[in-house]
Formats: structure tokens, C-alpha cells, sequence
């Protein structure tokens, strides 16, 4: 019996183990997100339906690779650097070049051999000219290929002088254009001085290279990227080219420089949101083309997001006038954790080859160089295959017969195209240039390719550096407009060598389409001839868009030394047109007032140009001309009411900056002070404060005093008083502010008080803050008023200490010190303690982060972070943005998850001033006249000073003001954390940790409206900015109470191509609408015909109906949708 019992339990045990291991055998244990096995990583890629991703090769053969590129030959070069980002004490140099050959069906390279090596920490490299180039620290470099298999040798310095400061921004983004020269970028920090043969060249920031490797002659292509760091740079098949910027992040079409250019003036650099068609950061850039892959991925670009681990692909649109980047599915998402794919290439077969550097750290200065976790040893390069399309056969081109190579130019493959250029570039141009004469003169008229085919016969002129002017005639009158603007731009190439280059453009300018006239102010823009002035500005007969405007007005101001002697001795007349004549000498500004003052008086001005022209001489004129500009002012009849006020703001800006004012009687400005506009009653208000108009003080003492006056009126009567000064004024306005008047009246005419006796108006702010600001006040600009002054923060703190202030008070001026960036210590302490938040600064050791670390793995809730992340009390979002949304002061956090480790997360906010992110550094200036400013340091000069403050966009400060500057740590303060508890910041830090990594906290490409301000209902004044969730959804609850009644949320739409718009809202309960002032009934689905330009939408909510229902709003796809359109971001 024992027997059959033990028998019985075996076979139960038995029968259990294997229902209960079914499921666990059948249930996938999940990837390791951070394997070194390349399959792991293989596996944990998704890609769209029908791809499939190949192991090229990996380490040993490759390791951080940072550039890839094809030869002719169909031979890929992979540029190695094992020693980034720095080498060690003792390491000798062996960073390299590998050149990988002969794939198989599952794409692995079955030869390698190393081509160049013992390089140090090199940033670009490509293939040509019988070698490779590659770019080292300060030098371009060649390496000749010789006749046997071993390395390439014979190593030549072709150009020196390029910047070092940066490793991660020197030479990088090598590429072949479609003209044969060899572009290259440089980086925001790096100042390159380069000696050529043809005199020196200089840049100081970001710009892409242009290089004709023939004659060495070096030209910049392109600074409208000077503040960026781009890493990609891509053609398009029609010779437009884009670029994809690593930081601080977006894509842009090109706005090729002139060789005139010999500076960086800011006016002559095209602002980045101008010329900006898609946003996200980016490393790499490639554009889809050829017949391995599907016909509606045609011209598509590529490009990696090196921070979320995905390969992103966008549609390119094109209106004629600018270029639009849809977000479309990514081709690549990775899950493992060291994918970084930072260069994307078409490769001769078709396939899309991608370089993974292959890291978990990323960062270059944040964390230590020496940091273990910094991975030497490993990288790897990826194939992506269409698995229903067979790839394609490399052409053969090295060493084809010149008339085979010329006809494939005819390929569909822009691969193909380009290499068969390079290939005749490198062959004896004396028998290229008649084959491919013959060539052009056999091509079929009715070919459907024939514009196309002209274009590359066009760009092999270029190739071999011959003209042939019937071919550029025929291309420039082309009944395809991509044609006729790519003829356009090598004409501006061959002006030198093309009789009647200035007659040409001129016709040109004339053309329908806008980039054709864009293209021909550009070739205009680089001839030294004051004709060529005279001829860009006939492109203003058309529609004119802000590309065409900015590139005509730096026409203008570059030739400006040729073309304004020759109008002034009368022998250039621009044929007589007015409206030609005044936008040419509105862009020379100050040395063309007296000529507008004369066309102003003798009423030659055109009436849409009337204002602008008024408004230059306000600003720039003398007394006498200014006298002009304040008659039509007050007294002009065909001039707005915001024109009006413009006129006064620059009158106003002339009197502070140049101390320059009108003659004649200027109390005639006061008949503007009750006007009904309050722009124009507080701008003709500060006028007689800046202007000294003591008959005035009374009437300005009233409205300063009135409490019913709107803020802005209000604000600009104590700016005024300040303005007149004297004992008189500190009187006034320390009876403003002393106790019985009222609130926004006595902060208001405290913070005026600061800049005429510190210690009056501390005392008068210590009794203001001693009680709790009554329901809807803030004492904000007070606390602001006092950081701006020197000494003001010392002054008031000394108070405070004295006469401690009310809580709510003290945890407005915390918060007011964390969105200033202001360190404070005194103030802080004093506030800190009424607030009940004061604390020892936190210790950061070993020990102490790893319980930190293993509080936010363990406790740490990225929903509750989210939540502390959006408190207003924090400030996060004055200085930084997510997904656009937000400020630009700090980085945009997006996908801080996915490129910073936890512990650096945790000592950025714990300890923000031990390691400073570069271009992160806070610059504090004081001036003569005692204000003080403190921001991130965005450009110098030796005119001006600009600083980025959480609050304002652009401080722009003379260098002639400044008393003091000194550069400080982070603006983002210490001890911010103190108001959390620890709990709060283990939320807050998984929540950082979690952003762009796969999942809710990942921020996708959908167009949804994030940046949203609100107010109790649509005609209230006072909007407050409120940005959306990282899921697109705005929570309406935290706008206010629960029990307020209704929510105005309002956001705006800029409409790049008119047309239909599709808008999708999740949900219409009770909401009404306003398009552009005007009702419109709200549905889910929404299609709007919206003209170009920015649209402001806003939502009124019920919230009694709505209850708590957040509010998102999409722009998304539709049929019958044709517009093109995005969000307005940013703070």
C-alpha cells in the first residue's frame, strides 16, 4: 500500500511540474535590453511591415563608428573611434578607417581590411580622389590608395586651420555634393581660420563647408546654423539640401552664404526658426531614392534620434515656397538601451546602411571621460532590407568606359548618379567634356526623365569645372521650375565665367515660382557688382516670403559699400521704382535715413512701406528727423494706430539708447494718454518720462496712482516718474507705495522706487510682504524689480531678515529666484525660513547615491514625477521644454531618459553647479546705471552682449553699458530641491528616467498642441502659459479650483501651406470655439481652410459639463487635407 501511495504522489508531482512549467516554457523571458550580442540587439529592433534588419558587421572590425560612406566601387568605408571622446595619459593614437567589401545575402561584409590608421579622435572621413579625406582636430586630411591591398598611404595635409575647441563640433558630416565639391560642417564652438590658395577663410561657429578638392578652394555654403551643431547634410535629387541638428535640435533647409561674407553680423544670419522644416534632435541625414524600396518612400528623409534609439522618417513636402517635413512611422525602434544610430546612408545595392555608435553614455562633458560605463570596444553597422524586393546590382563605374559611366546618370538611384559624377570628375576632363556633350545632344525629347537628365549633365559641367552656357540656357528656361531654381543656383557658381551673368538674373527674378526667385537673390548675393542690387530687388514685383525677404535685405547690406556711392552720385536709379529703392535703403538703416527722410517729405514713399520708414527714422534719425517721424505720429492721417505706437516704442528706444530726441514741442504727445488703445497711451506715457516732460509729472503722478488703470498704463506711468527723477519722484512714488493704497498700485510703484533709493523701497516692501497678497495679487514683479538692481537683492534681504514676511509671500519669491536663475543667498535664507523650507545643502557621495538610486528603481512613480515636474512652484518649465513646449533656456528634455544615466540625473538637480552642460553656463551682467542680468551667455560681439533668461527670449545689453560680467555655474539654482520631499524627488527623478524611452513617457511625433495659455474666460486679459502632458492631453483641473466654473484655453496654429487643415479633439463636452476671433462649432473632426500665417484658436470650457475631462487637440491626417501646418511651441 505504501508502495502504490508513493507511486501515486511521484505521479502527481510529476503531472503538476508539467502543467505548472507549461506556460513558463511557452512565455519568452524577456531580452536583455543592455546584451552585447549583436542578435539580442537584431531582436530587439521593430521595423515597418516587410523590413528586415542585417548585421553588416561589428566588433572587433568595428568599434564607435562615427561616419559612414560608399566608394565608387560599392566599397563602404567606416571611420572607427575607439579613443572618443578623448585619448588617455600613455595611449598612443589608434583610432582608424576600415573599409568593408563583398556582402552576403544576410548582409555581413566578408572582407575588411583597415585602411588608415593611428588616428586621433578623427570627426569625418570620405572616399575620393584616389582615397579617402578625413577629418582630424585642425586639419583636413588625404590618404592615397595604392596599387596593392595593404593601407592607404601617402598621407597629405590638405587644409589646416580649422577650430579645435570642441571635439564632438570639428570636421564632421563629409559628403559629395551633386556639383562634385566635398562639404563639410564644423560646430558651434569651433573658430576655424584656414589658410587657402586663395586667401584665408574664416568662420567662428557652425557652418557647412564647401570645398572644390581640385583647386582647394574653400568657401563657407551655408551659416545659417552658426548657434547649432549639425551632424547630417543631405541633397535632394533637384540639388536642394538639408540638414539635421544634434543640438539644439530641429531640421532645416539650407539658405546657401556668399563668398562676400566676410563676418557673422547677426542680420546677416538667417534666424534658425525661418529656415526650420522639422523638429526633434538628430544625427545623420539621408533621403530615400532608389528601386529596392517602395515607390511612396521616394524621397523620403532619414535620419537617427541618437537619444530615443530610433531611426525616424519623414515625407518632405514641397509648396513652392518652403519645404515641410511630415513625421511618418520610423523605420527603426530599438529597446536596446546602447543603440545610438548617429549616420544613415544609401547604399549602391539600395539597402539603408546605419552606423551605431553603440554606447550607454553619450554624454561628452557630463559625465567623466573616464566613466567605465563608456564603452571602447564594440559598435556596429546595420543593414536594412525591403525582404519582398531583391536588392539591387552595383553599378560598375571605376574604370567603365566614359560613355557607359555617363549613362548612368540616367539611373533612378541618386547613389548611382552622384558616384558616376564623381567618377568623371576624377577621369581626364579633356575626354570627358566632348562624350558628354554628345551625350547631352542624344538625349531623348521625349524621355519623361529629360529635366532631370538635363540637370545632371549640368552638374558634370560643374564636375570637370567646364561651362557650357547653351546647356544653363536651356536648363534656366525649363518648363520644370526645380530645374529652372538648380540652373539658378550654378549660374551664381559660373558668374565669373557667364557674360551677363547680372541681365540673366534679373530676367530670372521675374519667375512665377518663389524659390526660382530665391535662388536668383542668392547667385545675386555673390557678385561683387552694385548692378547686381539693382536687379535682385525686381523679385519684390511678386509674392515675397520671409526667405526671399531676409536673403534680399542681406543683398542689400552686403553690397552696400558698391551699390549706396553709385545711388547717392545718382548713377543707380533702381529703373525708378519706389518701392524697390525704399526696401534697399530700409535694409542699410541708419546711413539711408537722410535719403528716406527726403522721399518721406517729397511723398515718394509707397503707403505699405510708410510706416516701416517712419519707424526707422524714430529710431535712427537725427533731432530733425525725428521731428518728422512724431508729426506723422500725432498728426498723420494714413498711419494706424499700432503704427503709432511703434513709432513711439522706437522714439522712445532712440531717446534711451542714442539720447537723441525731436525738436520742437513734444507735450503734444500727452493727447495719447487716455487713449482707448493701451499701447499707444503707455508707449506716448513713457515718452514723457524718457523725454524729461516735467509739465507733465501731474498727469503721469495720476495715472500711476489710478487703481482702475489698466497694468500696462499703470506700469509705464511709474516707469515715467522714474524716468523724470529726482526728490520729487521719490516722493510721489513712496506715497504709492506706502500702506493704504492699493495693492497692485503699491507693488507697482515699489519696483520704480528700487531704481531711485534701494533702501526706500526695501522698506516700503517689507510692509507690503509682511501680509499675505490678497486673492489673485502676486508679488512677483516686486522680487523682480529687486534682483534686477545692484545691491537690490542685499537690500530687500536685509529687511526680510528684520521683518519677516508672510509665507505665501516668501514662497512667491522662492519661486521668483528658481525661473531668475538669480543666486541670492541672503534673500533666499530670509524667504527660505518665513517659508519653513530652509535646510543644509545636500551631500552627494558614493554612499548616498546608491541609496538614491535604489529609492527611485524601487519607489520611484513616473506618473506622481510628472505631476511634480509640472508644479509652477518648481519653475521646470520656464528654462526647459518637452516636445518643443517650454523654455529655451535649458535643454529640452524630451529623451533625457534615454541619453542620461540615472545618477547624472540625480546630481543635475541635486547638485546643478558641479557639472555645467556646455552652452549652458550663466553669464551675470551689471550696468553702468546699476541694473543687473543674469542668463545663458547666446552670442557676443564687440557692440553687444545677448544673455537667454528663463523670462525673456533675448537681453540684448551694449557693450558700452556694461560695469561687470563675470560667468557664473547653472541657472538652475542650488537647494531647489529642498521644497521636495524625498519621496517627491525619487517621483521626479524616475519620471526624467522614463522620458523617451519607449511607452507612455515617450514623446512621439504626432502634431499635438502643447503649449496652451489660459485665463478665466476669453475676453480676460492676463493669459498664463500652461504646456500639455507628455501624453498631448492638457489637464484642465489644474488650471484652477474645481470649483470655478469655466476655463479659457487658447493655442495657435501656423498654417506653412494654406489650405484644409484636419484637427482632431478628444472630446466636445462642453466646449465652445473661436477661430481668429470668429465662432465655429467644435467637432471631433475638424477640416479648416486656413490661409498662411499664425492662427489662434481658443477653447471656452464648461467645466460643469466637462468635469475634469483634459482637453488634447491633434493635427492630423485626412484626404481631402492639403494645408501644411504645426503647433507654435516654445514658452
Amino acid at each position: 500500500m505504501k508502495c502504490c501511495k508513493t507511486a501515486f504522489l511521484t505521479a502527481l508531482t510529476a503531472w503538476c511540474l508539467v502543467i505548472w512549467s507549461a506556460p513558463v516554457a511557452a512565455q519568452k523571458s524577456p531580452l536583455n535590453d543592455l546584451s552585447d550580442d549583436p542578435e539580442v540587439a537584431r531582436q530587439l529592433m521593430q521595423l515597418p511591415e516587410g523590413f528586415e534588419v542585417q548585421l553588416v558587421a561589428s566588433e572587433p572590425t568595428v568599434i564607435n563608428p562615427i561616419q559612414i560612406n560608399f566608394d565608387a566601387r560599392g566599397r563602404l568605408y567606416v571611420l572607427c573611434v575607439p579613443r572618443y571622446p578623448q585619448i588617455l595619459p600613455g595611449q598612443a593614437p589608434n583610432d582608424y578607417v576600415v573599409m568593408l567589401d563583398d556582402f552576403d545575402k544576410t548582409g555581413k561584409a566578408r572582407r575588411s581590411r583597415v585602411v588608415v590608421d593611428g588616428l586621433m579622435v578623427p570627426t569625418g572621413m570620405m572616399p575620393g580622389d584616389g582615397g579617402v579625406y578625413v577629418g582630424q582636430a585642425e586639419s583636413l586630411l588625404h590618404f592615397r590608395e595604392g596599387k596593392g591591398t595593404g593601407k592607404f598611404g601617402d598621407k597629405r595635409i590638405v587644409l589646416s586651420g580649422f577650430g579645435t575647441a570642441d571635439t564632438h563640433h570639428t570636421l564632421n558630416t563629409f559628403r559629395w555634393g551633386p556639383d562634385s565639391s566635398l562639404y563639410f560642417n564644423q560646430g558651434v564652438y569651433i573658430h576655424s581660420t584656414v589658410e587657402t590658395p586663395y586667401g584665408p577663410r574664416q568662420l567662428f561657429g557652425g557652418c557647412i563647408w564647401q570645398l572644390r578638392t581640385d583647386r582647394l578652394k574653400l568657401e563657407v555654403f551655408d551659416r545659417s546654423i552658426l548657434p547649432n551643431n549639425t551632424w547630417g547634410h543631405a541633397f535632394d535629387a533637384w540639388g536642394q539640401s538639408f540638414i539635421a541638428s544634434a543640438w539644439p535640435g530641429a531640421l532645416n533647409v539650407v539658405l546657401p552664404d556668399s563668398p562676400l561674407h566676410k563676418n557673422t553680423q547677426q542680420e546677416l544670419v538667417p534666424p534658425l526658426k525661418m529656415t526650420q522644416i522639422g523638429a526633434e534632435r538628430h544625427c545623420g541625414l539621408e533621403i530615400v531614392s532608389g528601386r529596392h524600396l517602395p515607390d511612396d518612400w521616394q524621397g523620403n528623409l532619414l535620419t537617427g534620434d541618437f537619444l530615443s534609439h530610433r531611426v525616424y522618417r519623414y515625407a518632405m513636402t514641397d509648396d513652392g515656397q518652403r519645404f515641410h517635413a511630415k513625421p511618418l512611422p520610423p523605420l527603426v525602434v530599438s529597446k536596446h538601451r546602447k543603440f545610438r544610430p548617429i549616420d544613415i546612408k544609401m547604399g549602391p545595392d539600395g539597402a539603408i546602411y546605419i552606423a551605431d555608435l553603440y554606447q550607454q553614455i553619450i554624454q561628452h562633458n557630463q559625465v567623466d571621460f573616464r566613466d567605465p560605463r563608456r564603452d571602447h570596444t564594440r559598435g556596429r553597422i546595420w543593414r536594412v532590407v525591403r525582404k519582398d524586393r531583391p536588392l539591387l546590382e552595383i553599378p560598375k563605374l571605376f574604370n567603365a568606359p566614359i560613355e557607359q559611366v555617363l549613362d548612368h546618370l540616367k539611373a533612378p538611384e541618386q547613389w548611382t548618379r552622384l558616384n558616376a559624377k564623381r567618377t568623371l570628375a576624377e577621369r581626364d576632363r579633356k575626354t570627358v567634356a566632348p562624350a558628354l556633350a554628345k551625350w547631352v545632344n542624344q538625349l531623348d525629347p521625349k524621355d519623361a526623365d529629360l529635366q532631370r537628365h538635363l540637370l545632371e549633365a549640368l552638374w558634370t559641367y560643374q564636375a570637370i569645372d567646364q561651362v557650357d552656357e547653351p546647356l544653363l540656357l536651356r536648363a534656366m528656361r525649363s518648363e520644370d521650375a526645380r530645374l529652372r531654381a538648380a540652373a539658378t543656383r550654378v549660374l551664381g557658381a559660373w558668374h565669373d565665367r557667364v557674360p551677363d551673368a547680372i541681365r540673366l538674373l534679373g530676367t530670372q527674378a521675374a519667375d512665377a515660382n518663389p524659390r526660382v526667385r530665391l535662388e536668383v537673390v542668392g547667385a545675386l548675393n555673390r557678385i561683387p557688382s552694385a548692378q547686381a542690387v539693382s536687379a535682385g530687388m525686381r523679385a519684390l514685383d511678386a509674392t515675397v516670403d520671409p526667405l526671399l525677404e531676409f536673403s534680399l535685405q542681406k543683398l542689400a547690406i552686403l553690397h552696400k559699400p558698391l551699390w549706396y556711392p553709385e545711388f547717392q552720385a545718382g548713377r543707380l536709379t533702381f529703373d525708378g521704382n519706389a518701392r524697390h529703392t525704399a526696401f534697399a535703403l530700409k535694409a542699410i538703416r541708419g546711413d539711408a535715413v537722410p535719403t528716406l527722410v527726403g522721399l518721406l517729405v517729397k511723398n515718394k514713399v509707397p503707403p505699405e512701406n510708410r510706416a516701416e520708414v517712419l519707424q526707422l527714422v524714430a529710431l535712427l534719425g537725427k533731432a530733425e528727423d525725428q521731428s518728422l517721424a512724431l508729426r506723422e505720429m500725432v498728426e498723420g492721417s494714413q498711419i494706424s494706430v499700432t503704427d503709432r505706437s511703434r513709432v513711439a516704442e522706437s522714439l522712445a528706444q532712440a531717446a534711451r539708447e542714442r539720447k537723441v530726441q525731436p525738436t520742437g514741442d513734444l507735450d503734444r504727445i500727452a493727447i495719447y494718454f487716455s487713449h482707448e488703445n493701451a499701447r499707444l497711451a503707455s508707449a506716448a506715457i513713457r515718452l514723457a518720462g524718457v523725454w524729461k516732460l516735467e509739465a507733465q509729472r501731474e498727469r503721469l503722478n495720476e495715472w500711476a496712482s489710478n487703481p482702475k488703470a489698466d497694468d500696462q498704463r499703470r506700469e509705464a506711468a511709474v516707469s515715467a516718474l522714474v524716468d523724470l527723477g529726482g526728490k520729487r519722484s521719490i516722493a510721489q512714488l513712496a506715497r504709492l507705495s506706502a500702506e493704504g493704497q492699493p495693492y497692485e498700485v503699491r507693488q507697482q510703484a515699489i519696483a520704480g522706487l528700487t531704481m531711485l533709493h534701494l533702501d526706500e523701497a526695501a522698506r516700503h516692501a517689507g510692509d507690503l510682504l509682511g501680509k499675505a497678497p490678497p486673492p489673485g495679487k502676486d508679488p512677483s514683479n516686486l522680487f523682480a524689480a529687486f534682483l534686477a538692481r545692484k545691491d537690490g537683492s542685499q537690500s530687500l534681504a536685509k529687511i526680510l531678515h528684520q521683518q519677516q514676511p508672510a509665507t505665501d509671500s516668501a514662497k512667491i519669491g522662492l519661486r521668483v529666484l528658481v525661473e531668475r536663475g538669480v543666486i541670492a543667498v541672503e534673500l533666499q535664507l530670509a524667504m527660505q525660513k518665513a517659508a519653513g523650507k530652509i535646510g543644509e545643502k545636500r551631500q552627494l557621495d558614493a554612499v548616498e547615491m546608491k541609496r538614491w538610486i535604489a529609492l527611485v528603481q524601487s519607489q520611484g512613480d513616473p506618473a506622481r514625477g510628472e505631476a511634480v515636474f509640472r508644479r509652477s512652484t518648481l519653475g521646470c518649465y520656464q528654462c526647459h521644454a518637452l516636445g518643443g513646449a517650454g523654455g529655451r533656456v535649458g535643454p529640452d528634455l524630451s529623451a533625457i531618459g534615454t541619453s542620461a544615466q540615472l545618477d547624472y540625473l540625480i546630481e543635475s538637480i541635486l547638485l546643478p553647479s558641479k557639472v555645467v552642460r556646455e552652452g549652458y553656463t550663466t553669464a551675470h551682467v551689471t550696468t553702468k546705471d546699476g541694473r543687473t542680468f543674469s542668463g545663458i551667455l547666446h552670442r557676443e560681439s564687440a557692440k553687444e552682449v545677448v544673455l537667454k533668461d528663463p523670462i525673456r527670449d533675448e537681453v540684448v545689453i551694449g557693450v558700452s553699458d556694461i560695469d561687470e560680467k563675470r560667468v557664473g555655474g547653472s541657472l538652475m539654482p542650488d537647494g531647489l530641491d529642498q521644497s521636495l520631499t524625498d519621496a517627491e524627488l525619487a517621483d521626479l527623478f524616475r519620471f526624467l528616467a522614463e522620458l523617451g524611452k519607449p511607452g507612455p513617457y515617450s514623446i512621439t511625433h504626432r502634431l499635438v498642441a502643447r503649449r496652451w495659455e489660459f485665463a478665466p474666460d476669453e475676453n480676460a486679459s492676463g493669459w498664463k502659459p500652461i504646456y500639455a502632458k507628455v501624453s498631448g492631453h492638457l489637464p484642465l483641473g489644474e488650471t484652477f479650483a474645481a470649483d470655478h466654473p469655466t476655463t479659457a484655453a487658447r493655442c495657435q496654429v501656423d498654417v506653412v501651406t494654406a489650405g484644409k487643415i484636419a484637427l482632431h479633439l478628444n472630446d466636445i463636452q462642453g466646449i465652445t470655439l473661436r477661430l481668429d476671433g470668429k465662432a465655429i462649432s467644435p467637432q471631433p473632426k475638424m477640416s479648416l481652410e486656413l490661409a498662411r500665417g499664425v492662427h489662434t484658436l481658443i477653447f471656452s470650457v464648461d467645466r460643469r459639463v466637462r468635469k475634469d475631462l483634459d482637453l488634447r487637440l491633434e493635427l492630423a491626417e485626412s484626404a481631402g487635407a492639403m494645408g501644411q501646418a504645426r503647433f507654435v511651441d516654445g514658452r
